[in-house]
């Protein structure tokens, strides 16, 4: 047991490293922002639209509004009562499962 001690360690020492690792970068790589202008996300949008789905994570979706003001554009959720809340870049936010519901956004009025 004795030959066994040393790569014992290692490997506790190395397990340990990983999990505070971890805890370190989920939050970091929680947080990633979006360039929600950049090119490679036109194929989710829809020139009728104000903005379209552009990102989906389990019971959370999100709508990007880049083209116009918040003001003049309309939320609507189908099937649902959710209230929408908006972000500071904007990007409106329904505590739903993305499955579930179609997300729009559309010109007002």
């Amino acid at each position: 047991m004795r030959k066994y001690a040393g790569k014992v360690n290692f490997l506790w020492l190395f397990l340990v490293t990983a999990i505070i690792a971890g805890l370190f970068a989920a939050p970091a790589i929680a947080k990633k922002k979006y360039d929600y202008n950049d090119k490679k996300f036109d194929k989710y949008r829809d020139p009728n639209l104000c903005g379209s789905v552009v990102t989906s994570r389990p019971g959370r979706s999100a709508i990007d509004v880049p083209y116009e003001p918040l003001d003049s554009c309309e939320v609507t959720v189908q099937e649902t009562k959710q209230k929408a809340v908006t972000d500071s870049q904007g990007v409106f936010y329904f505590k739903v499962k993305p499955t579930q519901y179609t997300l729009m956004v559309q010109k007002a009025g």
